[in-house]
């Protein structure tokens, strides 16, 4: 980075003196350059290190887990930033499509039973705990909720089988995998 060499006089160029000074110069404006991409990184969720998120989950007391990676931290502060009314189906597409991508899940709602299903195509459990806990918070009480995890991925977590599956009720299968513990 020339900022400080671009704007040097000719006359100062070969002076031991000034060649100390614009190197001095050279290296605080360097410092101050990357501390000022640091802040602006750290305003926004995808872009933020570690003491960024500190300071999202601060801000959104969110309990901080050092156990988490810093992805997982990131993609949880992210589900509680984009948690905010009005809640609308709309919304909702948005938001998962914001976290899961566009084609990882498959939404229904049917108005008529008041039921809402939501089957999400995912390998990490700690984001979709996390995003069934603020999800079950925020949806009407008269509607009925099912979100599940895609079967591709249900046996990643478990050593599942179709056999040992196909005859369990959701209560039962819930049970079983323990989801509803956590």
């Amino acid at each position: 980075m020339e900022y400080v060499e671009r704007f040097r006089p000719e006359i100062t160029k070969g002076n031991d003196d000034f060649d100390s000074l614009y190197s001095v110069q050279k290296t605080e404006i360097e410092g101050l350059h990357g501390n000022t991409r640091k802040v602006i990184n750290n305003l926004y969720i995808s872009t933020c290190d570690v003491d960024g998120v500190k300071r999202w989950e601060k801000f959104y007391n969110i309990k901080q887990n050092k156990d988490y990676t810093l992805e997982e931290r990131k993609a949880i502060v992210l589900n509680k930033v984009l948690y905010r009314p009005p809640f609308t189906r709309q919304r909702l597409t948005e938001i998962l499509e914001t976290i899961w991508g566009k084609g990882n899940y498959i939404y229904q709602l049917y108005p008529d039973d008041y039921r809402l299903i939501i089957d999400i195509d995912t390998n990490n459990p700690i984001i979709y705990l996390q995003f069934s806990k603020q999800l079950r918070n925020i949806i009407p009480a008269n509607i009925y909720l099912i979100l599940s995890i895609q079967y591709t991925h249900l046996y990643l977590a478990r050593t599942y089988t179709y056999e040992a599956m196909e005859s369990l009720t959701y209560e039962e299968l819930s049970r079983y995998s323990e989801i509803d513990e956590i």
